[in-house]
């Protein structure tokens, strides 16, 4: 006759057991019987955890993206490997978004312009180490579409006016935009 236990279970004989990753010690025994003195043989199983791979996606990319400034996009985690109940978390620029089971998501709202550090979490489970992966949002400005109003514009001498070498000729104009203006500059 013989048993096998380890040293939490005694009902394990002759059944396919799923371990966690941990330390095992295993003992079969053998009764023995008139023919056959009793044996036993201890076995230590160690079972390591597996590596978890998470997949992070900005706005449909499996990689970094530019974005214009005040757009709203997607970003998600998904677990390649690892427990399927294990939790996932999703940080922007280290404040977290979002956690929960795979697969997470946001939509997210980038109203300032710079770079933006995403990194989605597997937590460490059971039976998978933790991971991460990250990618980066680069945000730029909004492009300017809107033509700079000019208005109060004045000049002296005021037209008809002909040209006269040493003659001191004084333009004057309000110009006005969404965005600061820089630099405003008079064609003849």
């Amino acid at each position: 006759t013989v048993a096998f236990f380890s040293d939490t279970e005694t009902s394990q004989n002759n059944v396919l057991v799923t371990l966690a990753a941990n330390y095992y010690n295993y003992t079969a025994v053998s009764t023995g019987d008139q023919n056959h003195s009793s044996t036993s043989t201890t076995l230590f199983v160690t079972i390591s955890k597996a590596t978890s791979v998470v997949n992070l996606t900005l706005n449909g990319t499996d990689g970094n993206v530019t974005i214009v400034q005040d757009s709203v996009i997607p970003l998600n985690v998904t677990t390649i490997t690892g427990d399927s109940g294990a939790t996932l978390r999703l940080y922007n620029n280290g404040t977290l978004i979002n956690q929960g089971t795979s697969p997470i998501g946001n939509y997210t709202t980038f109203g300032t312009i710079g770079i933006f550090n995403i990194t989605g979490f597997y937590i460490e489970s059971e039976n998978y180490t933790g991971s991460f992966e990250t990618w980066y949002v680069n945000v730029t400005e909004t492009p300017d579409t809107t033509a700079p109003s000019v208005t109060s514009l004045t000049e002296r001498p005021s037209d008809p006016a002909n040209y006269s070498p040493g003659q001191i000729y004084e333009f004057n104009a309000t110009v006005t935009d969404a965005r600061n203006v820089n630099v405003v500059r008079i064609d003849f």
